[in-house]
């Protein structure tokens, strides 16, 4: 299609415009929406997200510095000040005359008064302004003031160390604190300073021995100073040197070395310069005492735990006084063990031996040690045949009875039944019948029962078990 010029067209010039102006429409509209909506995202006027805030002391002649807070909008954005003066409420502001910095110093004038600070963002769309909350109320700062003196704690000996206490002091924050010490008569009187003596501890030195000492703390801070003195009557005359602790009598426990008991600590005794504090703590050893590691309580009371089972306890005293530290340690506990239960009797050999009635269900009898003498059966005669009894928890079991026959039947003589001693432990004489063949190679199987007297043969807490013993031709 070819355009002719200006004015003139031909037919199928106009059919053809006249098919795609419906089109060139829709395309001027996009495109004139499209430059619309990007004018608009590239010119978006201030909007704040997060409130200016202002930082520093709300004090006479302190500064306040004013953050901008956070905005959206288009960049660059450029920020302006302006500082407020409130009432005491922080309400009914006005504008401070040429206060238009990032920062402030406050003023006599706003003594009483509290601080806000408006910011005004603006970029080439519009600006923004949003105002601060407002700052405690300005205070008249003030210098150091001491409310209670200084004080001296420590042992008045050569050699030891003397601590200073600032006291109590009020004033504007912060207050550092500054020390000298003095040396006094044994009267109290002409105090001078001693050289070098600016901390808050003093050792004393020979030099120090009949006289008095008293310490002078200067309190500082930006809005002045102020000086306290200790009272030199409230300490006594240096004396000669000390002595550290020494232990005289080992330190002792009380108690017993069972899981959940208490173990008690007394400190023994000892000898050295006064005051004189002590510390507590406990080891945990092997079953001779040696080979100690600590288990962490440092208490005059412990309590035994199921770690402690199968070692031994000993208990640690520490003294210690200005002159030093010196620890003793007690004896070691008996091994730890675990508590008895009710009727338990512990044996030498460590193992703990219940009576029969104490076995209930769930728990159950056990037959779990046998043994023959003689070991071989070469003839008839008459053998003994010992069994243990324990329960399923581990403990021997006395006054169990126990009863064996011969299998098959009739191949040992009738037996009544035994009862098991302290030790869990059955005594039988058994005599095989004649229907006990005796051959190299053979043996006689016994069926042993246990029970608790009074319950059924077969039921409650009794065992069962077949044992044997050999047999050899004569």
């Amino acid at each position: 299609m070819q355009i002719g010029r200006v004015g003139r067209r031909s037919a199928g010039d106009k059919a053809c415009v006249k098919r795609f102006a419906p089109l060139a429409a829709a395309v001027s509209t996009a495109v004139l929406l499209a430059g619309a909506a990007g004018a608009a995202r590239s010119a978006d006027a201030p909007s704040n997200t997060a409130p200016p805030s202002i930082s520093g002391r709300a004090l006479r002649g302190a500064t306040l510095t004013a953050s901008t807070g956070s905005w959206s909008g288009s960049t660059p954005m450029a920020f302006r000040f302006q500082w407020l003066r409130c009432r005491s409420n922080g309400r009914h502001c006005f504008e401070l005359h040429g206060e238009t910095a990032g920062t402030y110093r406050l003023r006599d004038d706003d003594v009483g008064h509290r601080l806000r600070v408006r910011v005004t963002a603006a970029n080439g769309a519009g600006s923004g302004s949003e105002v601060s909350d407002p700052t405690g109320k300005v205070a008249e700062p003030k210098p150091p003031h001491n409310a209670k003196p200084p004080s001296i704690s420590g042992s008045f000996r050569q050699g030891a160390r003397l601590v200073a206490s600032v006291g109590s002091w009020s004033g504007t924050e912060p207050i550092s604190f500054a020390f000298q010490w003095q040396r006094c008569r044994p009267d109290g009187s002409l105090c001078t300073g001693v050289p070098g003596a600016t901390r808050s501890s003093f050792t004393l030195t020979p030099a120090d021995v009949g006289a008095r000492l008293r310490v002078v703390v200067t309190g500082r801070s930006a809005y002045g100073s102020e000086s306290a003195r200790s009272s030199v009557g409230d300490v006594p005359v240096v004396g000669a040197r000390g002595s550290e602790p020494a232990n005289t009598a080992e330190p002792r426990l009380s108690g017993t070395a069972e899981v959940g008991r208490k173990l008690v600590l007394a400190a023994g005794t000892w000898k050295g310069s006064t005051p004189m504090a002590f510390a507590y703590s406990w080891v945990r050893c092997n079953s001779s005492g040696a080979s100690c590691a600590a288990v962490g309580v440092r208490e005059r009371i412990y309590t035994v735990s199921s770690a402690d089972v199968g070692s031994t306890l000993r208990g640690a005293v520490t003294a210690a006084n200005a002159f030093g530290k010196t620890a003793a340690f007690t004896k070691p506990t008996a091994v730890v063990t675990v508590p008895l239960p009710a009727g338990g009797i512990r044996l030498p050999s460590g193992l703990v031996s219940l009576p029969v009635a104490r076995i209930s269900p769930p728990e159950r009898l056990v037959v779990d040690q046998v043994a023959f003498s003689p070991l071989v059966l070469r003839s008839r005669g008459t053998f003994v045949a010992q069994f243990r009894v324990r329960d399923t928890r581990g403990y021997v079991v006395r006054d169990a009875l126990v009863y064996v026959v011969g299998v098959p039947f009739g191949r040992v003589a009738a037996a009544p039944e035994a009862v098991t001693g302290v030790d869990g432990v059955a005594t039988l004489a058994l005599t095989p019948t004649a229907r006990l063949p005796l051959r190299d190679g053979g043996s006689l199987v016994l069926f042993v029962r246990a029970r608790k007297p009074g319950d059924s043969l077969l039921a409650g807490v009794s065992a069962r078990r077949l044992v044997s013993v050999r047999t050899a031709s004569p």
